[in-house]
C-alpha cells in the first residue's frame, strides 16, 4: 500500500502560458507591454508557484525586473534552433527553500538535450523542482510542461514519458502546463491513469481566448493543473482578469 502524505499547508499554484514574443515584438501583444498585466496578476492573486510556458531569452529581462524580487526561478531552454523557449517555474522565495531542479526532454531519451519524438515540431521539455516549505519543512515537487501543438499521437507519447518520469517521485507532486489537449484526448487520459487528478473543470470552458483555437479543442480547457494523491484539492478557477485593460496572454491562466 502506498503511504499517504498529507501536506501541512495549502499551496496556491498558477499555470500561465506567457505567449511567446517571437511574432509580437511591439504593440499591445508585445511581452514588454503585457508584463505589467502579468505582474499585477501575481500581486493580486499571490500564487506560491507559477508554472510558465513559452518564455524566450528576450522575455527574461522583463521577468527579472517585474517578478524576481519576490520569486525565484528555475528552468532551462529546450535547445531548439528557433523559438528556443523554456518552461521555467517561479516560486515564492519567502515560502520555499530550493532543494534541487532538473530539465528533461519528452522523448525516448529524456536525459539527452534537444531530443524529441519524430515529427514533433520542437523539442518538448518538463521542468522539475523540489522545494522545502519553510514552515512545515515538507518537500514538494512541482513539474511544468508544454506538449506538442500539432499531433495528438505525439502528445500521447510525451504524456507517457511524463508519467514515467514522475512515477518514482516520493513527494507530493503538482504538474502544471499547456497540454494542448482536453480531457477527451488520450494524452490527458494517460496522465489521469498515471495517478493524477485534474484541477481544470469543463465548466471553465476554453482556456484559450481565440475562437478558432477554442473551437479546435471543443471549448474545453487545454491548460491543466494535476496533483497526485499525496495532496488534497481545495478549489480552482480560470483567471479572466485584464489588469489596466491589458490581456496578459492569449491563454487564460488557471489558479
Amino acid at each position: 500500500h502506498r503511504a499517504i502524505i498529507v501536506c501541512m499547508n495549502s499551496y496556491k499554484v498558477m499555470t500561465l502560458n506567457l505567449w511567446c514574443d517571437f511574432m509580437h515584438i511591439v504593440g499591445t501583444k508585445g511581452f514588454s507591454y503585457r508584463i505589467h498585466s502579468i505582474q499585477k496578476l501575481a500581486d493580486n492573486y499571490h500564487p506560491d508557484i507559477i508554472g510558465t510556458q513559452e518564455m524566450t531569452y528576450a522575455m527574461v529581462p522583463y521577468i527579472r525586473e517585474s517578478l524576481l524580487h519576490d520569486y525565484g526561478i528555475f528552468g532551462a531552454h529546450r535547445k531548439s534552433l528557433m523559438n528556443n523557449e523554456a518552461n521555467p517555474i517561479l516560486y515564492r522565495k519567502d515560502r520555499f527553500e530550493f532543494v534541487k531542479g532538473t530539465t528533461l526532454w519528452l522523448s525516448d531519451t529524456p536525459d539527452i538535450e534537444g531530443s524529441r519524438f519524430l515529427l514533433s515540431q520542437f523539442p518538448r521539455i518538463v521542468t522539475m523542482i523540489t522545494l522545502r516549505d519553510k514552515e512545515s519543512r515538507e518537500l514538494v515537487t512541482f513539474a511544468n510542461t508544454h506538449l506538442d501543438v500539432n499531433f495528438s499521437f505525439i502528445r500521447q507519447k510525451q504524456a507517457e514519458t511524463l508519467c514515467r518520469i514522475l512515477k518514482n517521485e516520493k513527494n507530493p507532486v503538482v504538474l502544471t502546463g499547456d497540454f494542448n489537449s482536453n480531457e477527451t484526448q488520450d494524452s490527458i487520459k494517460t496522465i489521469l491513469a498515471g495517478g493524477f487528478r485534474d484541477c481544470a473543470s469543463n465548466a471553465f470552458g476554453s482556456t484559450l481566448r481565440g475562437k478558432i483555437g477554442s473551437a479546435r479543442f471543443n471549448h474545453l480547457p487545454i491548460d491543466h493543473i494535476f496533483y497526485n494523491d499525496c495532496l488534497e484539492f481545495i478549489r480552482s478557477q480560470k483567471v479572466t482578469d485584464t489588469p489596466d485593460g491589458i490581456w496578459p496572454s492569449d491563454h487564460y491562466p488557471l489558479l
